[in-house]
């Protein structure tokens, strides 16, 4: 091997020529104290100059030890076209063939716990409400009686009654148009209407007026309001009012109920009771109207009965 040793080589013609050197034969040009073989023909475009380990270059692409592709493609991260085989989890891959993933039905098995994102139970009752419960299965609270709300006792939630009183939980409106003709007795019925009670420990407030004509004889006479197979109440005074030589009268019924813990649709009946005297019926005719005396407009009863929370 032919030796230049020299601190400086410059070309002997020409301006901004380039130096050339060669070996002789199949010699190649071998530089520095490592003797480090250049290739004597140009490479691809892009390849760099990589080394073999033993002081030999090339032009090459850069494998994936050296922090490469190991590959001239323009296209990576194909799993099609650039990977073989199953992508294992280490890898970044699922390390299954299928292309369907999450569906509980055909790649599950079991219960999905909490701790996996799921309810840790196969069932759940329809219409209750989902509460947590650590790591463990949930919990669920139920609707339980109608009107309750979801209340809180600071450490678990249960369905009970609404806090708080004199709140309006459930009303209804009452008009009564027909003109009725009272029985002759000490006691009866006047009108009888239908109200569904929401909850077992609600109140009822009744208010309302009956209007009436004609004098049903002397003495006097209350109202009475019944509620479902509840206790008779007695209440309200005839308020009388003279007409054309006749009387017109009317019950003003206010009655607070308590206690009442029977729920749903039932009966609420208004009659009357004498409170002394001989007579027995309040008045003549329920509703009067210009029938029982031109001077007489048609008069309607009404009625109002609301739910209050207590």
């Amino acid at each position: 091997m032919s030796t230049i040793k020299s601190d400086a080589i410059t070309a002997a013609t020409g301006t901004n020529t380039n130096l050339a050197l060669t070996g002789k034969g199949t010699g190649k040009v071998a530089l520095g104290d490592g003797a480090l073989t250049f290739p004597d023909s140009d490479g691809s475009a892009n390849q760099p100059i990589i080394t073999d380990g033993s002081a030999g270059l090339s032009f090459s692409t850069l494998p994936i030890a050296g922090g490469g592709t190991g590959s001239t493609s323009t296209t990576y991260c194909s799993l099609t076209a650039n990977v073989t085989g199953t992508l294992p989890i280490a890898n970044g891959g699922t390390n299954s063939t299928s292309t369907t993933y999450c569906d509980l039905t055909a790649n599950v098995t079991g219960t999905m716990p909490v701790a996996n994102g799921g309810t840790g139970a196969v069932t759940h009752t329809a219409n209750n409400v989902l509460t947590g419960n650590g790591t463990s299965a949930f919990s669920s609270v139920a609707p339980s009686t109608s009107g309750n709300v979801l209340t809180s006792d600071g450490s678990a939630w249960t369905s009970a009654a609404a806090p708080g009183g004199g709140e309006v939980a459930n009303h209804t409106n009452y008009v009564n148009t027909t003109r009725t003709a009272v029985s002759d007795s000490n006691s009866g019925t006047l009108w009888t209407v239908s109200f569904n009670k929401l909850a077992s420990g609600t109140d009822l407030v009744i208010t309302g007026t009956m209007y009436s004509y004609g004098n049903g004889g002397s003495g006097t006479t209350c109202a009475t309001v019944t509620y479902g197979s509840g206790t008779e109440y007695h209440g309200g005074v005839s308020l009388m009012q003279r007409s054309a030589g006749d009387w017109t009268a009317g019950f003003a019924i206010n009655m607070y109920i308590t206690g009442h813990t029977t729920t749903g649709a039932q009966d609420l009946v208004i009659g009357w009771d004498y409170g002394n005297g001989t007579s027995s019926k309040p008045w003549a005719t329920t509703n009067p109207s210009s029938t029982d005396n031109a001077a007489v407009s048609t008069m309607n009863s009404f009625l109002t009965i609301m739910e209050v929370t207590t």
